[in-house]
């Protein structure tokens, strides 16, 4: 939650500066607080299975959906050899690697400490933006403050009073889920 106050924070600052609106910026919580909940139901559903052939399915399925939107409305641009070649090194090293990447930290990690990485983001559009010319305002960086905090308290080691040493500090619900070739190695 801190975390989020911090990027509402951030991305409000340019309310002020007239680059964002406020419609605009609630769409964004919405859009992360969505991918929040993605994330929690994706490591309790899709847990132990293979993040290739998750990337792969998905990434898949979301071409397939926007294949007839995309032959069939109107074309930004002419399609040239430039533009399939950027378009096919964006799916695959844009959003194939990054997929897998996601999957593969779902079946090691909480899905809390997966999506920790969205709240950088912002961040990194405050920075372009001020490469851009764009004046940062002082409610901007202090929502910078907030999200690296909120980061900070993220990942910092818990230790309770009753914790054995070497056992999971993490709640059931949190704990990396296995794959059934990593349950068989510990049985």
């Amino acid at each position: 939650m801190i975390g989020l106050a911090g990027v509402a924070m951030t991305v409000s600052g340019g309310i002020s500066g007239g680059h964002a609106t406020l419609f605009g910026v609630l769409i964004l919580l919405a859009a992360s607080l969505g991918y929040a909940v993605a994330t929690s139901i994706a490591k309790r559903t899709l847990g132990g299975l293979n993040p290739v052939g998750l990337a792969t399915t998905q990434l898949t399925l979301s071409s397939l959906m926007l294949a007839p939107v995309a032959l069939l409305g109107p074309q930004p641009g002419p399609v040239t050899l430039t533009a399939l070649g950027s378009m096919l090194v964006l799916g695959v090293f844009g959003s194939g690697v990054a997929y897998l990447l996601y999957y593969g930290l779902l079946a090691r990690v909480s899905p809390t400490q997966v999506v920790a990485v969205t709240y950088v983001l912002p961040l990194w559009g405050l920075f372009w933006g001020a490469v851009a010319g764009e004046a940062i305002g002082l409610l901007s960086l202090l929502g910078v403050a907030v999200v690296l905090s909120g980061l900070l308290l993220l990942n910092m080691p818990r230790r309770s009073a009753g914790t054995q040493q070497g056992s999971s500090t993490l709640p059931a619900r949190e704990r990396p889920t296995l794959g059934p070739e990593q349950r068989r190695k510990q049985a």
